[in-house]
């Protein structure tokens, strides 16, 4: 076994295979992508399960608790920010040993405990000896009888984190740090695509004609767009609760069923809510969009 003493650091690294497969390709079909999406998941005949949603299950975030939401998401580094951290990282020496095994580095410890193992019998000498040299030197001995070198560093000395991450990996440090870069520009690009595909679809879904508006008392509580998809929600319930409807009984109303008739969706509605129940339909041209019909609910106005 060799013994010497010197210095060096701690970085903890975690190899990500999915990172081979980003690209810096910037190219997005809108077709297929509009396609795929368009796919989506058939809930025909599936209940919405928000009619069983009470007051008492909604919780509103104080003003303090949504500041802290948005303290979180800016704490997030930037991809700049992370690479001036990583080269940053790489400079400095920070270990306190280093055991090698046939040239391999098969563990080390940071001068502040950390330790990184490729093998769990080096990962046990750590743990047993803490930073006790004499005690490391032992366990080297004990468990590697064939051979193994420890190197002991002083504050500040022996490699730096780039030279040591080079030492396991087999590449260079800065290749690393390009990878990363490369893989979290990939990653802002896609969400900045995602955000994009998901503000043309809110779009689209907020501006669809709703060609028949229903309401309660005079109170718009759901309509229906030329597809047939009823939109309904917490409208609705809040006229059931008025009158103290049980939720049990709104579970048709709130069964997805684009082959329903307006006719029927009508009677189901006054099969609970009575003649309060009032019905105005549109031509596709002069019919209020999905936004506005929201407009009015919001406004507790009607039609």
């Amino acid at each position: 076994m060799q013994v010497s003493n010197t210095s060096s650091t701690q970085y903890s690294y975690h190899s990500n295979a999915a990172n081979k497969a980003h690209t810096t390709q910037r190219e997005f079909n809108v077709e297929e992508s509009s396609a795929g999406s368009a796919k989506g998941i058939d809930v025909r005949g599936k209940t919405n399960l928000i009619y069983l949603l009470e007051k008492k299950d909604i919780v509103k975030l104080s003003k303090d608790e949504v500041s802290w939401l948005a303290d979180i998401k800016e704490s997030f580094m930037s991809v700049q920010e992370t690479e001036n951290y990583l080269k940053s990282n790489g400079q400095k020496k920070e270990m306190n040993a280093i055991i090698y095994v046939e040239g391999n580095v098969v563990s080390y410890q940071t001068q502040e405990g950390g330790v990184y193992y490729t093998d769990s019998k080096a990962e046990e000498i750590f743990r047993k000896a803490g930073f006790d040299a004499e005690k490391v030197k032992e366990l080297v001995k004990e468990m590697y009888p064939d051979g193994a070198k420890v190197q002991f560093f002083e504050a500040g000395e022996g490699p730096s984190n780039a030279q040591l991450f080079e030492q396991i990996h087999g590449y260079s440090y800065s290749e690393f740090i390009r990878k990363q870069v490369d893989s979290l520009n990939q990653s802002e690009f896609d969400q900045q695509l995602r955000q994009e595909e998901y503000h043309r679809s809110k779009v689209l879904f907020d501006q669809s004609p709703q060609t028949e508006i229903f309401s309660v008392g005079g109170q718009v509580v759901a309509s229906r767009g030329e597809n047939g998809y009823i939109d309904v929600g917490q409208h609705l319930l809040a006229q059931a609760d008025a009158r103290g409807i049980e939720r049990a009984e709104l579970k048709e109303i709130f069964t997805v069923s684009p082959e329903r008739t307006a006719a029927q969706y009508l009677v189901l509605l006054q099969d609970v809510f009575g003649d309060e129940v009032t019905l105005q339909s549109f031509s596709s041209g002069d019919a209020p969009t999905r936004a506005e019909v929201k407009l009015m609910q919001a406004n507790n106005s009607s039609v």
